[in-house]
């Protein structure tokens, strides 16, 4: 995603794995995981993030909606607006999908709730060596992500951070008195 917050690393992690994308558009092993974002970019959706990590003391949780025109960020009870165009975040997404250095796997079949799904495993190389682990929950039935993990090693004081996100589709609205 192009857009960047002040706002814990766990939103900006799990929001910024939008654009994870596969190596080459035509990596088979990466089609799917393309196909289940693209469809996730322009599908309202409510999105529950928990993120541990050695800076904090507690899990941090947090929360984001996204509508058609509109991204709500929820962080220590507090929610803010920002715009949000999903034709523009999925051009985003497909051009970030041909500079991607990602690598997929398919490991196995897995309900999230009462839904079949699909886990993938993805490796994103990041500039300086770094790494984005992921596994995505892919719906069988409707090819929308369900639940997403990412485990990122940073080094240094910042160290391993682990990031858990579960999404939902149904009833997805801005929340109460925010415009």
């Amino acid at each position: 995603m192009t857009n960047r917050y002040v706002i814990p690393a766990t939103v900006l992690a799990l929001a910024a794995s939008i654009g994870t994308g596969p190596a080459h558009a035509s990596d088979a092993a990466c089609k799917p995981v393309f196909d289940a974002k693209a469809k996730q970019t322009t599908t309202p959706n409510h999105q529950y993030m928990t993120e541990t990590a050695a800076t904090h003391a507690a899990p941090e949780k947090s929360e984001i909606i996204f509508t058609s025109t509109a991204m709500y960020i929820n962080v220590d009870g507090t929610w803010q607006r920002r715009a949000f165009d999903a034709q523009k975040e999925l051009a985003d997404l497909r051009d970030a999908a041909r500079a991607s250095h990602t690598t997929c796997r398919y490991l196995r079949d897995e309900a999230v709730g009462s839904e079949a799904a699909a886990v993938y495993a993805t490796r994103d190389e990041q500039e300086g060596g770094t790494h984005l682990d992921s596994q995505l929950w892919i719906s069988k039935s409707r090819g929308l992500p369900l639940k997403q993990t990412i485990d990122v090693d940073v080094g240094g004081k910042f160290g391993k951070s682990h990031q858990e996100a579960r999404i939902d589709y149904a009833n997805v609205q801005a929340p109460a008195g925010v415009r």
